[in-house]
């Protein structure tokens, strides 16, 4: 079993998702005098029968706004109390990838989402 060490909490209502790896989070926005400038970042975690990171890509891909902001807890182990948090603004999804379909390899099935977003915020824990 892959223990998460971040969790996220996506939109208003907090819904708490596992992750195994955050990657590239960072902001550039004073780098750049436009706001319309936008970073990514990367989460990744192991497939389940939760579609949500599938739903929000594929709803963003329809049209919708999507945009929602994302929190994001570094744990201080597996399953442990969050010690530094982060959020992420207007967050939305601009690329899914699924997990590897290999009959032959030994590999826990993996996803990945990317967001964009506009900006981000140290948070007191």
């Amino acid at each position: 079993m892959l223990i998460a060490h971040f969790i996220l909490e996506v939109g208003t209502r907090a819904r708490v998702i596992p992750v195994q790896s955050v990657s590239d989070l960072h902001d550039l926005t004073e780098a750049s005098s436009d706001p319309e400038i936008r970073q990514s970042v990367v989460i990744r975690r192991a497939v389940s029968s939760d579609r949500f990171f599938y739903d929000w890509y594929r709803n963003t891909k329809l049209g919708k706004d999507t945009a929602a902001p994302v929190t994001v807890r570094l744990l201080a182990g597996p399953g442990g109390k969050p010690v530094l948090s982060w959020r992420v603004e207007a967050a939305r999804p601009i690329r899914w990838t699924g997990p590897r379909f290999d009959g032959l390899g030994n590999e826990l099935a993996m996803e990945t989402l990317e967001l964009s977003y506009t900006g981000i915020i140290w948070l007191d824990t």
